[in-house]
């Protein structure tokens, strides 16, 4: 057996599947706060969902389940939607309040 001695706020999660009901949990935690952060700014920007499909090259009822959380969101898509909004995708995840994006890295060019 595989112990796992992982320490995150001083609560050590000692049991394999412990771990990853904990991880599950805190990544839907971040998911439903990129779904409810999605769906304010399309609101407060009075964006319908087919718009923002269009936008994204997507069919709405998917744009839809994204909004939703019944499909997962790419990397890419939560880059596009982070451009789209001019925010950047710690914003739509509920890692920061700063809704302003990063400025250009100068270190690599893209």
């Amino acid at each position: 057996m595989i112990n796992f001695y992982i320490c995150c706020n001083f609560i050590c999660i000692t049991d394999k599947s412990q771990y990853l009901k904990s991880r599950y949990r805190i990544i839907n935690a971040v998911m439903d706060m990129v779904f409810y952060n999605l769906r304010a700014l399309r609101i407060d920007n009075d964006i319908t969902q087919q718009t923002l499909a269009n936008v994204l090259g997507i069919a709405q009822n998917t744009y839809s389940q994204y909004e939703t959380g019944k499909i997962d969101f790419t990397d890419e898509m939560l880059l596009k939607l982070a451009k789209y909004y001019h925010t950047s995708v710690d914003y739509l995840m509920d890692l920061t309040d700063e809704k302003n994006p990063y400025p250009p890295s100068t270190r690599h060019k893209r």
